[in-house]
């Protein structure tokens, strides 16, 4: 466009626009005239102001006067020199346009890169506090569910030692009723033995006289104290027994029952009159 522009004249908008550069082409192009009248025709210095000479014709109306060649050249190479230093300066100009342009495109980009990156760390840190949520979430979820088990683990141990403790006492109660048991059917099966065998002896003595009977009635001491002695070793082995099972001294009571120095209930009418003669 300002090629094309090159060969008009310029506007009065660009004479105001370029006042200093139209004083410099005009000082320079006054100079290139001179050099131009040495082959030219010789003509006389005229001023080049822009008064239109106007000429009078009858009949016609008035019509300025158009300027002569010399001037047309002179606006013409001014013209032409304004033209050209206008297209430099504009050129630097974009020039320098460019190389800004260049700078706000990097710019932009860094600017886009960091935009890009921020709104990447943003996306990053609600992901990441989302994912914190759900994990706070399901902790508190485990939390409460390990509070139940333990809940639970507990009333299951509270139940087991129950059950341990009742089902020990149970066995314990059992042992001892068996121990109690036995060590009565011990005794008087001894002494079921031994007054059968001093019936036989007595029955058989009667004829012999009183010599035998005093030897019965010896028989039937020493019976006595051994069946005595026999008595406290059962009983000392029966407190052994429950000792060892973590029984009481209570249980002692159960095995003096038949220590009071009388027949037990079960015994036989024979056995308790043989007891009564020996005293």
């Amino acid at each position: 466009m300002l090629g094309h522009r090159g060969n008009e004249l310029l506007t009065k908008e660009e004479e105001k626009q370029f006042p200093k550069e139209r004083e410099i082409l005009a000082i320079e192009s006054s100079k290139g005239p001179e050099k131009e009248d040495n082959v030219q025709p010789e003509v006389p210095p005229q001023r080049t102001t822009r008064v239109p000479v106007q000429t009078r014709s009858v009949g016609s109306e008035d019509v300025p006067q158009p300027n002569t060649s010399e001037e047309l050249v002179k606006e013409l190479m001014l013209s032409k020199e304004i033209l050209e230093h206008i297209v430099a300066q504009v050129g630097g100009t974009v020039v320098v346009l460019w190389k800004h342009e260049g700078e706000l495109m990097d710019w932009v980009k860094k600017l886009a890169n960091d935009e890009a990156a921020r709104s990447l760390e943003v996306e990053c840190k609600v992901k990441f506090e989302l994912e914190c949520g759900r994990l706070q979430k399901k902790l508190k979820l485990v939390a409460v569910q390990l509070e139940e088990l333990q809940g639970r683990v507990k009333k299951a141990e509270m139940t087991h030692q129950q059950l341990r403790d009742k089902t020990t006492d149970e066995l314990r109660l059992r042992v001892e009723m068996c121990l109690r048991g036995f060590a009565m059917w011990k005794l008087q099966t001894v002494k079921w033995l031994k007054l059968d065998l001093l019936e036989r002896r007595l029955m058989s003595t009667k004829a012999s006289g009183y010599a035998e009977h005093k030897q019965l009635v010896e028989l039937v001491n020493s019976f006595s104290s051994r069946l005595e002695d026999a008595r406290e070793n059962i009983q000392i082995e029966i407190v052994n027994v429950l000792r060892m099972l973590g029984a009481d001294g209570s249980s002692e009571d159960a095995v003096d029952a038949t220590s009071d120095g009388t027949a037990p209930k079960s015994s036989s009418p024979w056995a308790v009159e043989m007891f009564r003669r020996s005293k």
